[in-house]
């Protein structure tokens, strides 16, 4: 018996590198969840869709189908050791790679695609929908101020010049933007690299962004109005529709029963009941992000020495790149943790900062990682290393004032302890905390059944589906 063709065909366009593919799929499984007879071919490169796909998904289970697209390596690939080097190759092959993969898509599938969601970095979505005459749905992983400043990138350059970075200026020519500085800006907002295929790519995107149909961010309409109206003067429509990290996973209360050990594999949460409230410092710098090895060494003998709690998501193996010293005194004969310390390979984060044990969090400034740190109502100490993460940093500590950054900008054992005082011990930590509060609860009613976050996913769900 032959199986009937879906009713419509949704082509799902990801920019595979960081951690753009996980909540990209959060938002393709929800709309699909509500529109069983719709299929999604969901493009990334054989990598990517690996790391998230399960083995049954991706052999066609569900209504989500996984589709490769070329990542533009050769044949025989040795990596020179320059860090952006597979996302250049990758971006040569585009967009004929896509192009390729959807057409194949097409034919397997027997319907022609109707709808196009890409990554906003994936500019030749316009192109894609022009050709194909359907509607280009960009989704924007980051944070609302990120967006506008690439939206005013022309403006910026006009009035800085292109010297820029100068720690002297700042945008107050632009509304909502006044307390960012040039320094705090992406690179390639500043000036085009033409020999970078990156800033290429973030070079033609905010033009392109002005034909989608609708924006998607990672964000809520009660967090930052004023810059959600700034957008909406630029931009046909905005959905906020964040944090995007909750969309799959209501929120909990701290009341509700632990974590299954399939859901947190290496006993953090445990680990955390077992330490006193608003006492544990969680440090993770994301799923890229290297530390240098001297940026190591410091944060270990910062915590070392001030003794507190820690709750370490190291990227990589603890024995060889964390001083051995540190390692024997954090570790028991079991593995990675003692009573006041654990080091694990992963954390379920949301989980980990919802709960009252985490007294701050020593992050990297991703977007994504400062909406868990709200939700779960938890300062931050911030260590900026590029893209949106400086002007994450900057609005989280002049704008918001909900953390700190380090002194320098980098990770030194005095400048770690003097941030871990003010934070855990001080009167400005506890300010830090009621800041925060009002905002937690702001993410909860936007999550909740109707709440704008919510109500927006439906607007998209129909957008996409009807």
């Amino acid at each position: 018996m032959s199986v009937p063709p879906p009713r419509k065909h949704v082509g799902v366009c990801v920019f595979p590198f960081a951690s753009h593919t996980s909540p990209m799929l959060a938002i393709v499984r929800q709309i699909a969840a509500s529109a069983p007879d719709v299929l999604f071919s969901f493009f990334g490169t054989k990598t990517s869709n690996g790391q998230v796909f399960s083995k049954e998904a991706a052999e066609g289970g569900g209504n989500v189908r996984s589709c490769v697209v070329d990542d533009g390596l050769p044949e025989v690939y040795v990596p020179s050791g320059y860090p952006m080097e597979t996302v250049e190759l990758f971006l040569k092959a585009v967009p004929g790679n896509f192009y390729k993969a959807i057409e194949a898509a097409e034919r397997a599938v027997g319907v022609k695609i109707s709808c196009l969601i890409t990554d906003a970095f994936l500019w030749f979505g316009a192109e894609m929908v022009r050709d194909k005459g359907v509607r280009w749905i960009p989704v924007w992983f980051s944070g609302p101020q990120p967006l506008l400043a690439h939206v005013y990138t022309d403006l910026i350059r006009e009035t800085l010049g292109s010297e820029g970075l100068q720690d002297s200026k700042t945008l107050d020519f632009i509304p909502g933007l006044e307390s960012i500085r040039d320094k705090d800006l992406p690179s390639e907002v500043i000036r085009l690299d033409p020999t970078s295929q990156f800033s290429v790519m973030i070079e033609k995107m905010p033009q392109s962004l002005l034909t989608a149909a609708t924006v998607v961010v990672n964000s809520l309409d009660e967090l930052n109005p004023f810059i959600t109206a700034q957008l909406q003067k630029h931009l046909k429509k905005i959905l906020n529709v964040g944090p995007i990290s909750m969309l799959s996973t209501p929120p909990k209360t701290e009341k509700e029963a632990p974590l299954l050990p399939a859901a947190d594999p290496h006993g953090c949460i445990q680990w955390l009941n077992e330490q006193p409230p608003a006492s544990v410092v969680y440090i993770s710098f994301g799923s890229v992000i290297t530390l240098l090895p001297r940026e190591v060494t410091a944060l270990a003998e910062a915590l070392d020495e001030t003794a507190v709690p820690f709750l370490w998501s190291f990227r990589g193996d603890p024995n060889e790149q964390l001083p051995p010293e540190f390692v024997t005194r954090s570790t028991t004969a079991e593995g990675c943790s003692n009573s006041k310390s654990k080091i694990v390979p992963w954390a379920p984060q949301l989980d980990v900062l919802r709960h009252s044990s985490v007294g701050v969090f020593l992050t990297h400034c991703g977007w994504n990682s400062l909406l868990e740190s709200f939700t779960g109502g938890v300062p931050t100490i911030l260590r900026p290393f590029y893209g949106d993460q400086n002007m994450n940093c900057r609005c989280m500590e002049v704008v918001m004032r909900m953390g700190i950054g380090l002194e320098g900008g980098k990770i030194t054992k005095a400048g770690t302890m003097a941030a871990l005082r003010r934070v855990l011990f001080e009167k400005e930590g506890k300010e830090m905390r009621g800041r925060i509060v009002p905002l937690k609860e702001m993410i909860a009613r936007a999550m909740a059944a109707s709440g704008s976050s919510r109500k927006n996913l439906e607007s998209l769900m129909e957008m996409v589906t009807k």
